[in-house]
């Protein structure tokens, strides 16, 4: 049985909703690891020996089974509630955080890491992340391989005592000479006046 045709998975036909939503180079490593799969029309529940989190689910568009690898995808491709989605979405809300969006053909990619994205990745259950830009860096004043040795791979906090003082920071005079307090806190620049503009 060809599963790409049965699940009419890149297929150049009238349907966009069918064109290019499947990766080959994963079907090729599921069908090592699991052989082939007997799958019946219609939804159906498989049980895989070693398959981690539960049944296969044909019917389901949920992400199935465990993923060491993050990537973020548009929602379609990724679901609505997992380990994806709840990584994407801490990334997503930090401001350090830079994301260039994920599209209906290519995942998203990482420009920049905020502090509190760093925890998130620690906190997480993914041993890997994909689609880290070549020129990534840190909001923060250390840089990204000084951020990742203490927040990832010692898995400890970076003392704020010692942490690093934007050059930046003090206080300042605006255009209208009036005084404007800028700070750096965990990656982002905090500014605040008096001053109504």
């Amino acid at each position: 049985m060809d599963l790409m045709v049965q699940l009419q998975l890149n297929l150049l036909h009238t349907n966009a909703a069918y064109q290019n939503t499947g990766c080959l180079d994963e079907f090729w490593h599921f069908a090592t690891i699991f052989d082939s799969v007997k799958v019946k029309p219609g939804a159906d529940r498989l049980w895989l020996e070693d398959f981690n989190g539960g049944p296969l689910d044909t019917g389901s568009f949920e992400i199935q089974g465990r993923c060491n690898t993050f990537v973020q995808w548009v929602q379609r491709a990724s679901g609505m509630t997992n380990n994806i989605t709840h990584l994407s979405q801490a990334l997503t809300v930090d401001a350090g955080t830079d994301l260039a969006p994920a599209t209906q053909a290519r995942p998203g990619s990482i420009e920049r890491f905020g502090r509190a994205s760093i925890r998130a990745l620690r906190k997480s259950p993914f041993l890997f992340v994909r689609k880290v830009s070549e020129e990534a860096s840190f909001s923060g004043c250390e840089s990204l391989t000084e951020a990742f040795s203490a927040l990832v791979f010692k898995g400890k906090e970076l003392d704020p005592s010692v942490e690093k003082v934007w050059p930046g920071s003090g206080v300042w005079l605006d255009n209208q000479h009036s005084r404007v307090s800028v700070n750096s806190y965990e990656g982002s620049i905090r500014l605040a006046g008096a001053h109504k503009d």
